[in-house]
């Protein structure tokens, strides 16, 4: 996303009624008891009830259970709409398989016959459910299914019961997309259930507008748990091939069970199924899990297994790209300059890319037609950094045309429309450019999408930046009838297709799980700085960590994770930018965004000094000790909150494992705001045994930071305010 004025605006807003900034006080937590044994698997016992109606798992190791959960979906035909559960079924039997379990719902005479094939691992913690409605053969006419629920504990005393010991409940909030908020907040108290739509939780999405986000509510995965690291749930889609899948999470009290709904589904994004035909439906991941910010790489592994990743060209390269100090404002003397300044900084770097972002093209959607910056296009620019001996990058925004492109009006068929053959809209936060998005279901516009793509490749270009893809993924009329993410899967498979194995896809505000299997890497939280005022904002950079201690759990598994460009530029000051610098290399790899002939030479020291090159090769397991200890009040607005730092900090102890198999751990800590991080934790957060001693060594950051751990196991986090301190921990 291109800009933050609406986030700037607020936040104006809010400091013209704020008599005062107060600084958050960060208590000192309680000292971890390191003679009790904590668990590090919860393994379950999926029991249904006599009737076969609803089904529950139960961790009796991990005082962890979900209760009376059922199947509920909205199905329409000649008769009408009608709402039904699995209770609704005059046939309901649970049959042992070699695989698992079949729950099998049949005999309804308008209705879909279900069967949710329930498959676990050996562990006994991770249980799978793949449902699949059968319209029988020999019916007449042809019914619709709008959502289905699985599982669905939104009945009264139903839901997720956490361990006695758990504290505040915490709910991590997933993004629709790369944009979309992501972070954790307290699970929502209400007196009735989330607002609804269409008879299920509304998906917090207004005229298409997927960057809105709701309390309560997650896009694709997610997890329920505890403030004090205690066991929790975790849920997730392994697959999205068919339809969006969203959760909701809600209680009618403290002592009340978390209801926990997961939908697959959207308004205006139906499912149609003949008589005879099968649709089988978005398989959906459970796991009683005992360390909930450790064990989400569990997901992501079962959603990999599930959609093969594209096929890898090694670690995402590193290099430089034009947005973040010149934004639109660029021509090929600025781009060829910078080019050569990283060269002369990484002379000893290979395969670096020099990237051009958004600002050649005069519109978008006019990909042949360029700006006075760029006379001869960009091809010529092309070739000159090749010369350099560096990788030509591109940015796009290959499924949106800007209104005001004649392309719209000399093939208005090309584009998506709604139910009511209005045009399908992408707009700005102000709704002053309004851009329309290709509809790839018709063959004329699929091609065009394919040749634009191959021509900029055979531009010299094989590096390509893919933006604003979430257009891609609207719902509409499409052309042949495909929903919004079988129209997703059909342009991203296009753009494969006609760019090659060889030219390396990054991914810019796409959908979040529906990328998986179509790109090298992609970015995971929203823009880094906002082209108004252009000026990178420490508080709003943090705001970005939050993203990552949700989503870089994926990163080497999907894809590479892209945090976004790298900013160390003034008015950062030393150790905000070592700061910045840490939460940008642990949770993944992208390239440089200040201008590079410009930078101050004590940054340009900084970025290319030996502690940071080490950091920035930095790879393994990723996972933050305290993600669900630190909740923010109002997802849509926290960057607003970071700007008068009156938020809740992001998490301050993140974890990579370097190889998996052995204790070696990178620990950072962090103190993202005006207050010093003081915290504590144990060898359980770190997944490892240093019962014998640990041999602790600092790799990057503030010199004040300190790491230590006492002879009863207990560690021992500080570090000064708006710093980081990295270190290495191993075996003696």
């Amino acid at each position: 996303m291109k800009t933050h004025y609406f986030l700037l605006l607020i936040a104006v807003w809010l400091f013209a009624f704020a008599a005062c900034a107060p600084e958050e006080s960060e208590e000192e937590e309680a000292t971890p008891t390191p003679n009790v044994v904590l668990p590090t698997e919860c393994p379950a016992e999926l029991e249904f009830s006599d009737n076969a109606a609803t089904f529950s798992l139960t961790s009796t190791d991990c005082d962890l259970a979900l209760t009376d959960a059922t199947l509920r979906y909205l199905v329409r035909n000649a008769a009408g709409a009608s709402m039904l559960t699995a209770a609704d079924y005059p046939h309901r039997e649970v049959v042992e398989t070699a695989d698992g379990w079949e729950w099998r719902l049949t005999g309804g005479r308008v209705v879909p016959d279900v069967v949710v094939a329930i498959s676990s691992n050996a562990a006994g913690d991770q249980f799978t459910f793949r449902p699949a409605f059968t319209y029988p053969a020999g019916a007449s006419g042809e019914m619709q299914i709008d959502w289905v629920e699985l599982p669905s504990a939104r009945a009264p005393n139903t839901g997720v019961q956490l361990p006695a010991t758990a504290g505040q409940a915490a709910w991590i909030q997933n993004g629709h997309d790369s944009w979309t908020f992501t972070g954790v907040e307290s699970v929502l108290d209400l007196e009735g259930q989330p607002r609804q739509f269409n008879g299920t939780v509304e998906p917090c999405a207004n005229d298409y507008d997927y960057l809105t986000t709701c309390n309560g509510m997650s896009w694709w995965m997610g997890a329920l748990g505890g403030e004090d690291r205690s066991p929790g749930l975790l849920w997730g889609a392994l697959a999205a091939r068919h339809w969006k899948v969203y959760g909701a999470g809600w209680r009618n009290g403290p002592k009340w069970p978390i209801h926990l709904v997961v939908i697959q589904g959207t308004p205006g994004d139906p499912r149609r199924l003949a008589a005879g035909q099968t649709l089988e439906l978005e398989p959906i991941w459970l796991m009683t899990a005992a360390r909930p910010p450790y064990d989400l790489r569990e997901y992501a592994v079962a959603a990999a297994a599930e959609t093969p990743p594209r096929a890898s060209l090694g670690p995402a390269p590193f290099g430089w790209a034009t947005w973040y100090d010149y934004f639109s404002q660029i021509d090929q003397d600025i781009v060829l300059e910078n080019c050569q300044r990283l060269k002369q900084m990484y002379p000893n770097e290979s395969g670096m890319v020099c990237q051009i972002d958004d600002g050649y093209e005069t519109l978008f959607g006019d990909w042949y037609s360029y700006t006075a910056g760029f006379p001869d296009g960009v091809a010529p620019v092309a070739a000159q950094i090749r010369e350099l001996g560096l990788t030509a990058g591109l940015w796009m925004a290959p499924l949106l045309v800007d209104s005001r492109s004649s392309l719209i009006a000399a093939h208005p068929n090309w584009f998506l429309y709604d139910d009511d053959y209005r045009p399908v809209y992408f707009h700005d936060p102000f709704g002053t450019t309004y851009y329309l998005a290709l509809d790839v279901t018709v063959p004329e516009a699929a091609d065009h999408l394919a040749q634009i793509i191959a021509d900029k490749v055979a531009d010299g270009f094989s590096y390509l930046k893919l933006d604003f893809l979430v257009g891609g993924a609207y719902e509409g009329r499409h052309a042949d009838g495909s929903t919004a993410l079988e129209a997703y899967h059909r342009a991203m498979e296009i753009i494969a297709d006609a760019a090659g194995d060889d030219v390396f896809l990054l991914a810019s505000g796409q959908p979040w799980l529906p990328s998986l299997g179509h790109f090298n890497a992609a970015r995971t939280s929203s823009d880094v700085a906002g082209s108004f005022p252009g000026i990178p904002l420490y508080t709003t950079m943090v705001n970005l960590s939050r993203y990552h201690a949700v989503r870089s759990v994926v990163d080497g598994l999907w894809f590479g994770c892209d945090p976004d460009n790298l900013l160390v530029r003034p008015p950062l000051i030393e150790s905000q930018a070592q700061t910045v610098m840490a939460m940008t290399y642990l949770s993944g790899r992208s390239l440089l965004g200040d201008s590079l002939v410009e930078l101050p030479a004590d940054r340009a020291v900084l970025i290319t000094a030996d502690d940071a090159e080490n950091l920035r090769q930095t790879s393994g397991r990723f996972w933050t000790v305290d993600l669900l200890a630190e909740k923010v009040l109002w997802p849509i607005v926290t960057p607003a909150f970071d700007l008068l730092l009156m938020a809740n900090a992001a998490p301050r102890i993140w974890v990579r494992a370097p190889e998996e198999g052995t204790d070696e751990r990178l620990v950072a800590v962090f103190a993202w705001t005006l207050t010093e991080t003081v915290t504590q934790f144990i060898d359980r957060d770190l997944a490892a045994d240093y019962s014998n001693g640990a041999k602790i060594e600092k790799v990057f950051g503030s010199a004040d930071a300190t790491l230590r751990r006492s002879d009863l196991g207990v560690w021992y986090a500080y570090a000064p305010n708006q710093s980081v301190g990295v270190f290495r921990v191993t075996k003696p």
